[in-house]
C-alpha cells in the first residue's frame, strides 16, 4: 500500500489532521519577513503591506505590523493573546498543538497551523527543505530559520527582512516595554551572533540559487552583511497592473462566434486569395455615417483585407479590427462606441448566426452600420460550399437584428439590405 506523503505543515478541522497544501515551485509577490529589531520603528509600517507583497510578522511583531502569514515557534504565553483570534494563518512548532490560550484549545482558535520540525546538523540542509518532497521544516531552535524555511518552500525567492537586526546595539526591542533581563540579553546576545552570521552565509549562497536576500531596515546593523534598499525603492519597484475600467460580469461574456474548422477554412480562403473588400469600395458612405455621429473609435467586426481600415481618410477616427479568419486580428474584440459589419453576417455559419449578432451588440456601445448580401456569392469556399452559408430575405434578418438591435434606419436595394442599428438596453 502506497502511504500518503507527509506535509510539513498541518492543522485540525475539528474532526481529524488536514495538510496545510501551500508548496509553491514559483511566487509572483515577494516576502516581507518583519522582526521585532528597533529599526522596524525607522519604517513607516503602514506601507509594508499592498499587492505584489505577502508579509510574515515574527514572534512579538504584532500588533504593530498585521502580517499576512504570523510565524510563532514558542508557547502561546510568549505572545499578545489577541493574535491567536486574528483570521491570518498562524503558524505554530508543531509539539504545541495541545497548548491553550486562555482556556481555549489552539485547535479551536482560527487560521492555527502547526509545523513539523527536524533539528538539522549543518545550515546547507535548509535548501533540502524547500520542494515538494518536504515532510518537516529545519529546526535550528529559533523561529528566524523555520521561517525561512516555510518562505521559501511556498516559492518566494526575494525575501527582504524589515526589523531584523540581530543585535542589541540599539536596544532590545521595537517596543521599549518589551525590555529584557540581563540573562535574557545575554541569552539573545549569543543567538543573534549566531543568526547574524547565518544570514551572512544565507545572502551569499542564496544568491547562486537563485534567491534574494535584501534588508529594508535603514540603519540596520544587518546592513553590513546584507544589501539594503529602502522600502520607498521597494515599493517603486513592484509591478502591477492598472485598473482602468471595471466591468460588468455580462459585458466580458464573449461567446464562441465560430467553429474551429469553420475558422481555419477562412484562414485558408484569406491565405490564397484577397477576400474582404466591401468595406474599402463603400469608404465613402460609412465615413459619412461616422463623421455626422462625431465617431473617433469604430471596430470593424469581420474586416478582411483591412480594406475600410486603408481607404479611411479621416484620421481622427481610430480603427480597431476584427476577423476571426486573419492571423493578429483574430481574437474577440472589446466593445467600442461604433462597428460596422460590411458583408459579413451572410458568411456566418447558420448556427452561429443568433450568437454571432449577440456579440456584435456586446461590442456595439452607440451605433453600428451593417450590410447584408441577399443573394449567392460568386466564390465557391474550398469545402464546395457558397461563400454566402446565409441566403434569407429581407424580413427574415430583420426579424434576426431586431432580437439583438433597435434599427433606426435601413434601406434595401438590389438585394443588398444596409441597416443602422443601435444596441438595446439589458435589464440584468
Amino acid at each position: 500500500m502506497q502511504h500518503k506523503k507527509l506535509r510539513p505543515l498541518i492543522y485540525h478541522n475539528g474532526i481529524e489532521w488536514k495538510d496545510w497544501e501551500c508548496y509553491n515551485k514559483k511566487q509572483n509577490n515577494v516576502a516581507i519577513l518583519v522582526g521585532g529589531g528597533p529599526s522596524l520603528n525607522k519604517i513607516d509600517v503602514s506601507k509594508l503591506a499592498g499587492p505584489g507583497k505577502t508579509i510574515f510578522g515574527l514572534n512579538t511583531t504584532y500588533p504593530k505590523v498585521h502580517p499576512d502569514i504570523w510565524v510563532g515557534m514558542d508557547d502561546p504565553k510568549c505572545y499578545d493573546r489577541k493574535i491567536f483570534h486574528e483570521p491570518f494563518p498562524k503558524i505554530l512548532r508543531g509539539s504545541y498543538w495541545d497548548k491553550e490560550c486562555e482556556g481555549i484549545s489552539l485547535l479551536d482558535l482560527p487560521s492555527c497551523y502547526f509545523a513539523r520540525v527536524k533539528e538539522v546538523t549543518h545550515k546547507g540542509e535548509l535548501f533540502y527543505h524547500i520542494d515538494e518532497d518536504c515532510e518537516n521544516f529545519v529546526w535550528a531552535k529559533n523561529v528566524f530559520v523555520t521561517a525561512i524555511n516555510l518562505i521559501l518552500y511556498m516559492g518566494f525567492r526575494k525575501v527582504y527582512l524589515a526589523g531584523v537586526d540581530f543585535s542589541l546595539e540599539q536596544g532590545d526591542y521595537h517596543d521599549p516595554n518589551n525590555s529584557l533581563s540581563e540573562d535574557n540579553r545575554r541569552w539573545n546576545k549569543n543567538l543573534y551572533k549566531q543568526l547574524y552570521n547565518y544570514t551572512d552565509w544565507l545572502c551569499s549562497t542564496g544568491k547562486m540559487c537563485g534567491i534574494d536576500i535584501v534588508s529594508i531596515s535603514p540603519e540596520s546593523p544587518i546592513n553590513e552583511v546584507v544589501p539594503y534598499i529602502s522600502l520607498e525603492t521597494l515599493n517603486s519597484s513592484i509591478s502591477l497592473p492598472t485598473t482602468e475600467k471595471l466591468y460588468h460580469c455580462a459585458e466580458l461574456e464573449k461567446p464562441e462566434v465560430v467553429s474551429k474548422e469553420y475558422k481555419k477554412l477562412l484562414a485558408y480562403e484569406h491565405q490564397t486569395s484577397t477576400w474582404g473588400i466591401s468595406a474599402g469600395k463603400m469608404i465613402g458612405t460609412l465615413e459619412t455615417f461616422l463623421q455626422e455621429n462625431k465617431a473617433t473609435e469604430v471596430l470593424d467586426y469581420g474586416a478582411g483585407s483591412s480594406s475600410f481600415k486603408k481607404a479611411l481618410k479621416d484620421t481622427s477616427i481610430k480603427v480597431y479590427e476584427y476577423d476571426p479568419g486573419v492571423e493578429g486580428i483574430d481574437k474577440i474584440p472589446e466593445p467600442k462606441n461604433y462597428t460596422i459589419c460590411i458583408d459579413v453576417l451572410e458568411h456566418i455559419e447558420p448556427d452561429f448566426i443568433d450568437t454571432v449578432l449577440q456579440d456584435l451588440a456586446r461590442v456595439t456601445k452607440i451605433k453600428g452600420y451593417f450590410t447584408i448580401a441577399m443573394y449567392p456569392a460568386k466564390r465557391v469556399l474550398k469545402d464546395g460550399r457558397n461563400a454566402h452559408l446565409i441566403v434569407e430575405k429581407t424580413e427574415w434578418w430583420m426579424d434576426k437584428i431586431c432580437k439583438y438591435f433597435n434599427i433606426s434606419n435601413f434601406s434595401e436595394s438590389n438585394k443588398q439590405l444596409d441597416v443602422q442599428v443601435m444596441p438595446k438596453k439589458y435589464s440584468i
